[in-house]
C-alpha cells in the first residue's frame, strides 16, 4: 500500500497563509535545566499549516468542525490530485 504524507508537520517552518505569523515553539521548562520535565508553548493560528476550515469559517450558519461527524473524513478510495500552486 503506498501512502502519501498530505501534512505539515507542526515547527516553526509550518507554511503560514500571506502574512500570517509564524508558528512560535518556546521551551518552558527543560530537564536540562533542572526541571522535571520539558514543555513547551506553542502559539499558531488555525489557519497555518495543515488544517480543515468547517462550513462556518464562511458562512455563520454552517457547521462548526467540531460539528462535523470525524466518520465524514474517513475515506476509503480517495483521489489525490497534483496541482501546482503559486506562493499564495
Amino acid at each position: 500500500m503506498m501512502r502519501i504524507l498530505l501534512s505539515y508537520p507542526l515547527s516553526v517552518n509550518t507554511p503560514v497563509y500571506k502574512d500570517n505569523p509564524p508558528v512560535e515553539i518556546q521551551q518552558q521548562s527543560s530537564i536540562d535545566q533542572g526541571d522535571l520535565y520539558n514543555q513547551f508553548i506553542i502559539t499558531s493560528l488555525n489557519h497555518n499549516g495543515t488544517h480543515i476550515d468547517g462550513p462556518w469559517h464562511f458562512n455563520p450558519r454552517g457547521l462548526k468542525i467540531s460539528e462535523i461527524p470525524i466518520d465524514y473524513f474517513i475515506f476509503t478510495h480517495p483521489t489525490i490530485l497534483d496541482i501546482p500552486k503559486g506562493d499564495d
